[in-house]
């Protein structure tokens, strides 16, 4: 039987709430468990998953400026955390 996938609820914090770090963290959980299940799910000649791809997908638009901009931080080397990992 082939499994059905549920894609991971959009993210929609703002970075200045209470709980954000908590939302965020529970939602990059779901994220990498959706790219487990999908990297498990691959067959040998299918290509890569596309992490990036995947989690730019789950962001609402309020969201995705703060994504972009850490991203070009760290694109210059600047930035002010480390990019989570996502395995």
């Amino acid at each position: 039987m082939d499994k059905q996938l549920l894609r991971p609820r959009e993210l929609h914090t703002e970075p200045e709430q209470p709980d954000s770090a908590s939302v965020f963290n529970f939602w990059l959980r779901t994220v990498g468990d959706f790219i487990s299940t999908l990297q498990e799910l691959r067959r040998d000649n299918d290509p890569e998953v596309n992490k990036k791809r995947i989690i730019i997908n789950c962001l609402s638009p309020a969201v995705y400026p703060h994504v972009e901009e850490a991203e070009t931080d760290a694109q210059q080397g600047g930035g002010h955390f480390p990019p989570p990992t996502i395995s």
